[in-house]
């Protein structure tokens, strides 16, 4: 198969929308997001629905025509015809390898890249390569991301992991998205700008099954860095995905959709400076490790449950648990004294911190005394207070489980924090 191959069909099919009389213009726009004044504005786009009038009659009878004569081609050509063989051995879900679809999706792909029905060369090549290029080294290049909800960028883009990054869009990259994607909306764009994106090389172009929840914990971890870094909404609603170069074959190779969760997106609450960079790459590799589990982990579970409780109290009640998960002897429930001991010991470098800390911890654990045997509940300000404070003690504390672990390799817990504090 050659490029002029795939440019012949497409330069052929766009013949039959140009001579069509169901067309009501020969130009369109898209939707897109811009800026005047300081504020940014949403203009809704024109853009045809094509798949609607390809199958509509009589344009679908004209390039039903052309379209089945690639796809016979198609099925006469032998490098395409290895790659299906090939791949149909390994997919559970082989219609897509059908050759007139991949005729429509090849058409549909490029009809998404132009804004008129004079035929455009180059876009055109480009399309066919790609889609070449995928045949032959059956690798289809997918992009999952996400919108994180409340977090601004200092920096552009910060690397997480290989094919993993956090990202803030112009708005014309968050219109090229929007563009094949409106759902986008739903995660309250443009006022949120940040993305997490996971970008993977799909071998014979078939997307892991699991894929979906995979790049959500992944994501989920990179929420929970940034929360254990410091205080501020971090979340994320839907994931979308879609493929990165246009043409390429592969299973949902030209889709970009979603899906929801109901979560209440939120925008401008946490700001991630360059130079804690460092520090939250650390974090998310911590994170990743595979002996974090156990009494670590649930303390990062009931910290990220915390986020999603809509009153005070029932974050209060999440983070005593995580202070016992992480300061306590991993039997069940936890020794106040003891706790309170070793938060004070272990985090304050002066007589006044050290009685301080104490006192939140002695504080916290009488208030949650109090909400289990139905006290007093209005008093939403020393709640509040005590979530900062209690917070700010696991931070200090994972961190100092963290920066042992980078030093020695080893998980601290228990007994391991009177062995630290007798050494300091």
């Amino acid at each position: 198969m050659k490029t002029q191959d795939v440019t012949l069909f497409l330069r052929e099919a766009l013949k039959t929308l140009d001579n069509s009389n169901f067309m009501s213009s020969r130009e369109w726009t898209d939707s897109e997001y811009y800026e005047r004044g300081g504020n940014v504005y949403f203009k809704k786009g024109n853009r045809p629905n094509f798949e609607k009038l390809l199958n509509s009659f009589p344009p679908y009878i004209v390039y039903s025509t052309v379209a089945n004569r690639f796809s016979s081609f198609l099925d006469r050509d032998e490098d395409f015809q290895e790659y299906i063989q090939n791949v149909d051995k390994k997919s559970f879900n082989s219609s897509w390898l059908s050759t007139r679809l991949t005729a429509d999706m090849l058409f549909s792909e490029y009809l998404w890249q132009v804004n008129n029905l004079k035929y455009d060369e180059e876009i055109a090549s480009e399309i066919a390569e790609n889609f070449i290029q995928s045949i032959t080294n059956r690798i289809f290049r997918v992009a999952f991301y996400s919108v994180l909800h409340g977090v601004e960028l200092e920096v552009e883009e910060i690397e997480i992991a290989p094919g993993l990054k956090i990202k803030r869009l112009n708005l014309q990259d968050l219109s090229r998205l929007v563009k094949r994607n409106e759902k986008l909306h739903n995660d309250q764009v443009p006022q949120n700008r940040t993305i997490i994106e996971y970008t993977i090389d799909c071998e014979d172009g078939i997307i892991p099954i699991n894929s979906t929840s995979t790049y959500r914990k992944n994501f989920e971890k990179v929420c929970s860095a940034l929360r254990i870094l410091k205080s501020g909404y971090v979340n994320f609603n839907q994931l979308y995905w879609y493929g990165v170069k246009p043409g390429q074959m592969g299973d949902r190779m030209f889709i970009s959709s979603g899906q929801s969760f109901s979560i209440s997106p939120r925008f401008n609450q946490y700001t991630l400076y360059k130079r804690e960079v460092g520090d939250f790459q650390r974090l998310y590799k911590f994170l990743n490790i595979q002996q974090l589990k156990g009494n670590i982990q649930v303390a990062i579970d009931r910290i990220n449950n915390s986020y999603i409780r809509t009153t005070p109290d029932d974050k209060l009640l999440d983070l005593i648990i995580s202070l016992e998960a992480l300061l306590g002897d991993n039997q069940p429930g936890g020794s106040t004294s003891k706790l309170a001991f070793r938060s004070a010991m272990l985090l304050g470098d002066s007589l006044e911190k050290r009685k301080k800390l104490k006192k939140v911890v002695i504080d916290a654990y009488s208030m949650r005394s109090k909400i289990v045997h139905g006290g007093n509940k209005k008093i939403l300000d020393r709640y509040e207070i005590l979530v900062d404070e209690i917070l700010y003690i696991l931070r200090s504390v994972i961190f100092l489980i963290m920066e042992r672990y980078e030093k020695d390799s080893e998980l601290i817990s228990g007994d391991d924090f009177d062995t630290l504090i007798f050494m300091k």
